[in-house]
């Protein structure tokens, strides 16, 4: 549940921990029932929010609080006049986006959560209950917090509450960040480099691509999980393959090619290596012959399908990302193939692939 420390008067969540202790001050805080205090925290939220100056670097953030809220619920939450109002047990959470429940999860009330070292059957790890959350892996154990000690000598890994409730959310925003992505976001983030790189926007908006093409694109890389913190590259690319084409799926495609050095670092491991699964090529021949006109049978599609399923499943129990690398031409058609039943597959293009 958000708090609000009563020194700072700054706002924090307590994660149902008792008492209540300020982060800020260390101070206890006195829990206030009423909506007098959390109304005036929120009209400070806001007018700090408008005072706050524009960062000038590039990374431009896409997210305001209001946008993504975590709740943790208990007794204490204020009342929502809303009808689809949530009720969540003390442990639960929920993650709204733009006022939506998208995602909910626990966190431990007593203990906390570890991850054991890979094939380890030390008896602290055997012995201890499992724990399931969306940003752990199948072996994660919930321990008492006086064998924390134990654990990490034992080689586990400690995840708090917080971790639990940040990682969650992040993946959240990951998953559906295009959405945030409004004309009016667009706009701003265009504006932003306009004012160091004024050529690269001049050159393509409004008469090359409309805004809500360019808006179009940076979804779709959204979508797929490809950062556009390089917008000025981005940018630059649209502007040299648009005349040409301003079919916005095509473009997309071109534009992953410019950011291949980005993506293929996004999955590569700490040796700089990159684990991927590729298609048998009389598949590969099957889905070109597909792609210009002709017939891929339903037997073909699930046949396809069943080989995807097992073969990243490979993958996935060697606790690695499921990225499937195929032709560029291909992708696309690829992409949606898979995603049908892998859902978080990663598809990248021979041509999306950095040397070095």
């Amino acid at each position: 549940t958000k708090r609000v420390c009563p020194t700072t008067g700054k706002r924090f969540y307590d994660l149902n921990r008792n008492p209540i202790v300020s982060p800020y001050t260390g101070e206890v805080v006195t829990l206030d029932t009423g909506k007098r205090s959390m109304i005036a925290a929120d009209a400070e939220d806001k007018a700090n929010a408008a005072k706050a100056k524009k960062d000038e670097s590039d990374d431009v953030d896409l997210l305001d609080d209001d946008d993504v809220e975590v709740e943790i619920d208990d007794d204490t939450v204020l009342e929502d006049e809303d009808d689809d109002n949530v009720s969540l047990d003390d442990d639960q959470y929920s993650l709204k986006l733009l006022g939506n429940v998208v995602a909910t999860g626990k966190i431990p009330l007593t203990g906390v959560v570890c991850v054991p070292p890979d094939k380890s059957r030390s008896r602290i790890f055997t012995a201890a209950a499992s724990f399931s959350h969306p940003t752990v892996p199948p072996g994660a154990k919930l321990i008492s917090t006086d064998r924390v000690a134990e654990v990490r000598a034992a080689g586990g890994r400690i995840v708090s509450a917080s971790q639990l409730v940040a990682g969650h959310l992040q993946s959240i925003v990951h998953e559906f960040g295009h959405e945030l992505l409004t004309r009016d976001a667009t706009r701003k983030l265009i504006d932003e480099v306009k004012r160091n790189s004024p050529t690269v926007v001049d050159e393509l908006i409004p008469d090359v691509l409309r805004l809500s093409e360019v808006q179009q694109v940076l979804r779709n890389l959204l979508r797929e999980g490809v950062p556009i913190r390089q917008l000025p590259l981005i940018l630059e690319a649209l502007g040299d393959y648009a005349p040409e084409n301003r079919d916005t799926a095509t473009l997309t495609e071109l534009v992953r090619k410019r950011l291949a050095r980005t993506i293929s670092a996004r999955y590569r491991d700490n040796a700089g290596l990159l684990h991927v699964v590729t298609l048998d090529p009389q598949l590969e021949d099957l889905l070109s012959n597909a792609a210009t006109g002709a017939v891929f049978s339903a037997s073909e599609k699930l046949t396809f399908q069943a080989m995807l399923r097992k073969t990243m499943e490979r993958l996935v129990a060697e606790n690695r990302p499921p990225i499937l690398l195929t032709k560029s031409d291909l992708r696309l058609a690829v992409l949606r193939l898979a995603r049908a039943v892998v859902p978080g597959v990663v598809v990248i293009g021979q041509d999306e692939v950095a040397q070095g």
